[in-house]
């Protein structure tokens, strides 16, 4: 969707830099930490939260991803067909809840 510049590694050389570097360690587990973090918060967000309320906390925490990229993309990210979100946005806007 946008430019971007991917720096890859193989996993040979990726553990070849844990073992050289204990900062290259702490980088692999802070990756890691959040890594699973992100998936647990989204496993969860899709038992737990309606595609609403999953539109209101993306929202409230990435409001520029709006502006990046396409809604049919948003609306696949937050389970909801694209419908559902333009009317989720429909009745926010109409409730200024976005400006």
């Amino acid at each position: 969707m946008e430019d971007s510049e991917v720096i890859t590694f193989t996993s040979t050389q990726l553990h070849s830099n844990y073992n050289a570097s204990q900062n290259w360690e702490r980088f692999g587990r802070i990756i890691a930490e959040k890594l699973f973090i992100d998936a647990t918060e989204r496993t969860e967000s899709f038992l737990f939260l309606t595609g609403e309320q999953r539109y209101l906390n993306l929202l409230k925490h990435r409001p520029k991803i709006f502006e990046r990229v396409p809604l049919y993309h948003i609306a696949s990210h937050l389970g909801i067909e694209r419908e559902s979100l333009s009317r989720l946005r429909k009745k926010f806007l109409r409730a200024k809840i976005i400006m």
